[in-house]
């Protein structure tokens, strides 16, 4: 979760050093994120099948083998089109790998579920807060970015060993039921707390990560503050 954590806050830290080195536009940048997001949309709608279809084990497997492969095209090449191609896959792989932690956890610690979500979650946050004020003051080239993709290159290959060592619980096979009658999605949109629901996480979302990806930016290039007084 620490890993996850340095893999999403890494995007904002880094557009500054981006927008330097290759130019880029308040559109270009822009690219950045909102291909990050369409990435964490594709995969989450695509590995919400898969998890009911196949092994939860097996595909954390594949989307952990995914950011790591999307690592590796950051760190062999240099170029703005394979930062966007790669935020694609990185960004939407590590979004679903956080939503498998939320659908394993009750199985793995039945007794206080909710409790130890919370703090994998904190623990999350601290890989956030960590890459916003260390890392953060330490992005001024490109070759720190290439550093930090570096050590979670490592970090991935050591997850991904002890993900395939570990038995990651499946939970109990369903029961025999009767077929459940579909609902459509007219149902769903006629439902009038749907739509505050979507309205409450919509703002919430825009607001947490439009501060997550932009705050440095702003400070850095309307402030005027130094890289280093951007990260804290």
């Amino acid at each position: 979760m620490i890993a996850m954590g340095v893999s999403d806050a890494l995007r904002g830290v880094f557009i500054p050093v981006f927008a330097a080195r290759y130019h880029l536009s308040g559109i270009a940048q822009s690219g950045i994120v909102g291909v990050s997001y369409l990435g964490s949309l594709f995969f989450l709608l695509l590995g919400g099948r898969l998890t009911d279809r196949y092994s939860k084990k097996k595909v954390a497997i594949a989307l952990l083998g995914i950011w790591m492969a999307s690592l590796v095209l950051y760190e062999l090449t240099d170029s703005y089109a394979a930062i966007v191609f790669g935020m694609l896959f990185s960004m939407g792989t590590s979004t679903m790998l956080c939503t498998l932690v939320n659908l394993l956890t009750p199985l793995q610690f039945g007794s206080a579920p909710g409790m130890v979500i919370n703090l994998l979650f904190f623990v999350q946050g601290i890989g956030t807060t960590f890459t916003q004020k260390v890392i953060g003051g330490m992005a001024t080239d490109i070759s720190v970015w290439k550093t930090a993709i570096l050590v979670l290159l490592v970090v991935g290959l050591v997850m991904q060993a002890l993900l395939i060592g570990y038995k990651l619980p499946e939970g109990a096979a369903p029961a025999p039921v009767e077929k459940k009658q579909s609902v459509s999605l007219c149902q769903i949109f006629g439902v009038r707390e749907f739509w505050f629901l979507l309205l409450a996480v919509g703002m919430y979302m825009i607001a947490e990560h439009g501060l997550m990806n932009w705050l440095i930016t702003y400070c850095i290039s309307g402030l005027e503050f130094s890289a280093a007084d951007g990260g804290t």
